[in-house]
């Protein structure tokens, strides 16, 4: 449960990050309209790539709690099935 509250805060920080931005886009004229999309996009790009990372951070998690046990041997004998199981997520490279 502390992870999920852990992540509700985060998530709820990233929004009023975001929401500020936005506002501030809103509100400019000129070259600073321009500055202020970009500012927008770049932390849209940051939090998309965070979210990314999350994801497969959980989804690491999720495998390593899938082997089953039984009598100290793995259930998993398949080569397929541990090979998706160890892959995870593909990181997004800039």
């Amino acid at each position: 449960m502390k992870m999920h509250e852990q992540m509700m805060a985060e998530m709820n920080a990233a929004d009023r990050k975001f929401d500020a931005l936005v506002k501030d886009m809103n509100a400019a004229k000129g070259d600073a309209k321009v500055n202020a999309i970009a500012a927008v996009v770049s932390e849209l790009v940051r939090q998309q790539k965070s979210m990314h990372d999350q994801m497969g951070q959980m989804h690491q998690q999720m495998m390593r709690g899938r082997g089953m046990r039984h009598n100290d041997e793995e259930v998993m004998t398949s080569p397929r099935r541990r090979a998706a199981c160890s892959s995870g997520f593909k990181r997004f490279e800039e």
